[in-house]
């Protein structure tokens, strides 16, 4: 399993708001499948997959967006996902910078 942070991505949510990827190989079709949707950056400029991790076993993700403002100017901010079998679901609630360019 690997995880790729575009941070300068225009996503779903408006310009360089980033996003990440994780894939897992498969043998039989000798490529990579993305495992569940791009999990996108939260807002414009956050740069959301600035900073990616994978736990050993690859079924935690952490990744930061380093621009968030969601405690202050550049406070940024990292989310925890977890791997269902079929999609990345959010574990908690966002860990924020304490504030302004904490990012």
């Amino acid at each position: 399993i690997v995880a790729i942070g575009a941070r300068l991505n225009d996503g779903m949510n408006g310009a360089t708001s980033g996003h990440v990827r994780a894939f897992s190989w498969n043998d039989s079709s000798s490529s990579w499948i993305q495992m569940g949707t791009d999990l996108d950056g939260e807002f414009a400029g956050d740069e959301f997959g600035w900073s990616v991790k994978l736990s050993s076993d690859g079924m935690i993700l952490a990744a930061g967006g380093i621009f968030n403002e969601g405690n202050g100017l550049g406070s940024g901010h990292t989310r925890l996902f977890m791997w269902n079998g079929v999609e990345w679901s959010q574990r908690g609630l966002d860990l924020v910078g304490q504030g302004s360019e904490d990012g």
